[in-house]
């Protein structure tokens, strides 16, 4: 793959892939009816953000993005453009299982940019459980937080609740990510598989033995 690009709506809507869809889908009810044609607008945006690729005898072919890249490389466009978006309008922006089918370096460049001068009053709040997210070269302290579970409750932990010369001595230059991994900093959920395996086998012929 060469390069990503955006093609003129024109070209878009005179293309044999948007007829095509046309033909064989409900897409025209979106573009027709009042209520939806937002949702259109956004499937013809999504339509004309393009990937360059090598074809035969060193032709160009430009593919949808959306229907030929891969769920990272679409999940990775799409969220850089809402990040871009919140930073220029200052807006909150709510991010669920953030690092889910990206590459660690991408979603640190994501943070960066986030992170970055150009950021005047805008919010991101996100979840992941990509450990090497937890640096001090990305975050302070202030602003990673834990979720705790157990049994009987959900509790958030932020990490600026350790402070320096505490029992954990956790200072703003720390070392997160080998803290957290090596359980400093909160207990890490049981990943005994073994056990589960046996307590399911025994389950299992326990339900056996009851039939």
């Amino acid at each position: 793959m060469e390069k990503r690009d955006t093609v003129p709506e024109e070209e878009l809507y005179n293309s044999d892939l948007y007829k095509s869809l046309m033909e064989n889908s409900n897409v025209e009810e979106l573009k027709n009816t009042d209520d939806k044609k937002e949702s259109f607008k956004s499937l013809v945006d999504l339509l004309r953000v393009t990937s360059v690729y090598k074809g035969r005898n060193g032709t160009r072919v430009m593919k949808p993005s959306i229907l030929f890249d891969s769920v990272g490389t679409n999940k990775f466009i799409v969220l850089a453009m809402h990040i871009i978006t919140a930073l220029l309008e200052d807006n909150i922006l709510l991010i669920d299982e953030f690092d889910s089918s990206l590459h660690h370096k991408l979603t640190r460049a994501l943070v960066i940019l986030m992170n970055s001068e150009i950021n005047s009053d805008a919010q991101f709040i996100m979840t992941s459980h990509d450990v090497k997210l937890l640096s001090p070269n990305l975050f302070r302290k202030d602003q990673i937080n834990f979720i705790l579970r157990d049994d009987c409750k959900v509790e958030i932990v932020s990490l600026d609740d350790f402070k320096a010369n505490s029992n954990k001595d956790i200072r703003s230059n720390s070392n997160f990510e080998k803290m957290y991994v090596e359980e400093k900093i909160v207990p890490l959920p049981d990943t005994d598989i073994y056990q589960v395996i046996k307590e399911f086998s025994s389950y299992g012929e326990k339900k056996a033995d009851t039939n």
